[in-house]
C-alpha cells in the first residue's frame, strides 16, 4: 500500500508540476504516514484518516509491524483487543502472532489465509476510495 500511495503522490507531481511544489521526499516522516501527509497537505485531499477504511488499515499495520519488527509480539492489551474484535484474529494464551491453522498450539494468535485475504481487501478498498475522491482543490 505504501508503494501505491507514493506512486499517487509522484503522479500528481508529474502531471501538475506547477501546482505541486513539494516532492514526497520533502515531507517529514516515512511510510504510509508520509504519503498520507503529502496527499493532505500538498495535494489537498481531506479525510484520509477519517473514513470507514482507516481503522482496519491501521490495525493491519499494527499486525504487520508486530510480525516484522517485534517478533510477532503485541504487548498493548488495548491493541490486542481491537485487533481481535475488528480483524477477527484469535489470541490464545499470550500476545504473539503466528501464521498457522493449527489452533492446538498455545501462546499465539493465528492469522489464517482468510485473514490475509481480508487484509488485502482492506488495502484495496482504501486505495479505491482514495482514487474515487471526485474533487481535489489546488
Amino acid at each position: 500500500m505504501e508503494i501505491r500511495l507514493n506512486e499517487l503522490c509522484q503522479l500528481y507531481k508529474r502531471f501538475y508540476p506547477e501546482k505541486i511544489k513539494l516532492n514526497l521526499n520533502d515531507i517529514n516522516g516515512k511510510g504510509i504516514e508520509r504519503a498520507i501527509k503529502h496527499l493532505e497537505k500538498v495535494i489537498g485531499y481531506s479525510g484520509l484518516r477519517n473514513n470507514k477504511y482507516w481503522e482496519k488499515i491501521t490495525l493491519w499495520r499494527e499486525v504487520r509491524n508486530a510480525i516484522v519488527h517485534n517478533e510477532s509480539y503485541i504487548e498493548n492489551e488495548n491493541k490486542r483487543n481491537r485487533i481481535k474484535n475488528i480483524l477477527n484474529i484469535k489470541f490464545y494464551t499470550c500476545n504473539y502472532i503466528e501464521f498457522d491453522n493449527n489452533e492446538s498450539k498455545e501462546c499465539v494468535a493465528y492469522i489464517s489465509g482468510e485473514n490475509c485475504k481480508l487484509a488485502i481487501s482492506s488495502f484495496a478498498m482504501y486505495l479505491q476510495w482514495i482514487c474515487g475522491i471526485p474533487e481535489i482543490k489546488f
